[in-house]
């Protein structure tokens, strides 16, 4: 059998002005007032996390979500500052390291909470926070009767500055269970609004949604995939 040579290299060419383009016609088709976070998760989808995302910056992107915050604090190790959600929750310690780095994290659990603001007093600042809410897809986050509760604590307390709330959708391709999704999500919402409780960034859309729901934008999506020409 015959075997390929020992110096043989294979690589992909990334095309930012590709990048650019897609970005251009992403902002056209967003509502307007809508914030974007682009997502750059697992190396950006393997075209490079760090270079696609000082692009963007460059061209004004100024919110960026990854899964694990190793992967938000190699983007600050290589300069960018904008914000940066990391979309799964931690441990006490990664916290720690989150706030210290002003990087924004994810509560999705009452035990989460708890170790946020410890991680919180322990860095001596506030740390800022979204909450994930399941409303179906089954990875984890807070089920409905759970978020009044936290969202409550997470007010009154002085370190934890409550900056969003987020669900994912189950499979944003049928309609019918996507919109009930995103009318309980809705539901969810008006009640925290009810109680004074109104949290500024409200965010359901990843890409698929975002092109097929533009009623769902709320004041964020989430965008990656279709950044990258999917």
């Amino acid at each position: 059998m015959n075997e390929p040579p020992a110096d043989t290299h294979k690589w992909i060419e990334i095309d930012l002005d590709a990048i650019r383009h897609n970005l251009q016609e992403i902002r056209r088709n967003m509502q307007e007032g809508v914030r974007l976070i682009a997502v750059v998760k697992a190396n950006a989808y393997g075209l490079g996390a760090v270079a696609v995302a000082q692009e963007l910056a460059v061209l004004g992107v100024d919110f960026f979500g990854v899964t694990f915050l190793s992967e938000a604090l190699d983007l600050r190790h290589h300069g960018v500052e904008e914000d940066i959600l990391v979309f799964t929750p931690m441990t006490e310690e990664d916290y720690v390291a989150a706030v210290e780095r002003d990087i924004i994290v994810t509560v999705a659990s009452a035990q989460d909470l708890v170790a946020v603001e410890r991680a919180a007093k322990r860095a001596g600042h506030g740390i800022r926070v979204h909450i994930k809410v399941d409303i179906g897809l089954g990875r984890f986050g807070l089920l409905e009767a759970e978020v009044e509760q936290i969202v409550s604590k997470a007010y009154v307390s002085e370190l934890i500055k409550l900056e969003g709330i987020f669900t994912h959708f189950a499979e944003a391709t049928k309609d019918a269970y996507t919109i009930e999704q995103f009318n309980n999500f809705q539901s969810l919402l008006l009640k925290l609004d009810k109680k004074g409780q109104r949290i500024p960034l409200r965010h359901c859309c990843g890409s698929s949604a975002f092109l097929r729901y533009p009623f769902m934008h709320l004041d964020a999506v989430r965008i990656g995939t279709i950044l990258y020409g999917q």
